[in-house]
């Protein structure tokens, strides 16, 4: 895959992690604080990717 490609790919990722995130703090219950959490590795380790590769 392309450079360009896998740029465009995390963007993409971070604007979903980000409206999921936002949609399991709307629910508010214990459960989906935890996803939440979990996502937020994911969107942290997005943005690493996301900053390492950046040119």
């Amino acid at each position: 895959m392309s450079p360009e490609m896998l740029k465009y790919s995390r963007i993409m990722r971070i604007v979903v992690l980000l409206f999921f995130i936002g949609y399991l703090l709307w629910k508010g219950t214990g459960l989906t604080y935890f996803f939440a959490a979990f996502c937020v590795l994911f969107l942290a380790a997005t943005c690493y990717q996301l900053w390492q590769a950046r040119d």
